[in-house]
């Protein structure tokens, strides 16, 4: 890879909806804890700088990462902007770009994240979505788009009115970002939500009011972005 790129792979959250006392990212795809396969993309994607955050019992989650590998702690879940923040203070001599990756969706493909940064750095944005279309979005991020079919902001479903819910173009949480762009946003980024959480989304509402170029890629296979909220999914992921 020419440019420089570093990843963040956000790995903090307990899982609530696991009803298990293992971190989310522990439980297991075909004997192998999930977290494991998004390690592997970043490998395989050949990105050298790499810092995973994480929460809940960290000291458990860190035995199958690389010893050389950086973590960043989130000691409270406050939300993804926080987490995402938690992970600067590592990137500070950092010129590049920034992919953000979580550590629950085990089946993306190094292509699909290849042709993410891709198209972000041809088209030199400040920030590119991974987004997908589903017949059913119910509980996903919905993506708004101004009279020009520009993107402008993600509203989270549990903030959305009617019609924004019937959006079926969808957000999948994965973005990268120019690392400077990335650190200004997020200085804005307030807890303005039902959850009361500093979200990463709203970062492309703070750059498209800047007048910043923000894009999408469309990814080609829904299931890639899948992830695990509840022990049910598993055995459909392995599957």
């Amino acid at each position: 890879m020419k440019n420089k790129v570093a990843a963040i792979i956000l790995a903090a959250g307990k899982g609530e909806r696991m009803k298990s006392a293992l971190p989310k990212v522990l439980h297991q795809i075909c004997s192998r804890p999930m977290l494991g396969y998004v390690l592997d993309l970043v490998e395989e994607l050949k990105v050298k700088d790499l810092t995973v955050v994480l929460g809940y019992k960290h000291e458990e989650v860190k035995k199958i990462l690389g010893a050389k590998t950086k973590t960043a702690l989130q000691k409270k879940i406050l939300g993804t902007g926080d987490a995402v923040k938690q992970a600067l203070p590592h990137l500070r001599a950092f010129k590049g770009t920034v992919v953000v990756l979580y550590g629950d969706t085990p089946l993306l493909k190094r292509e699909t994240i290849q042709k993410l940064l891709d198209h972000h750095l041809d088209t030199k944005a400040a920030a590119t979505l991974l987004v997908a279309k589903l017949e059913n979005p119910s509980g996903y991020g919905r993506i708004l788009r101004d009279k020009y079919n520009s993107l402008c902001g993600i509203v989270e479903e549990k903030d959305a009115d009617d019609f924004q819910k019937a959006i079926q173009e969808i957000n999948t949480g994965i973005l990268c970002f120019d690392k400077d762009k990335l650190v200004d946003s997020l200085k804005a980024v307030k807890p303005n939500n039902a959850k009361k959480e500093y979200y990463l989304t709203d970062v492309i509402d703070i750059l498209y009011k800047k007048g910043d170029l923000v894009e999408t890629v469309l990814i080609p296979d829904t299931n890639e972005a899948l992830g695990i909220n509840s022990r049910v999914e598993l055995p459909r992921l392995t599957r």
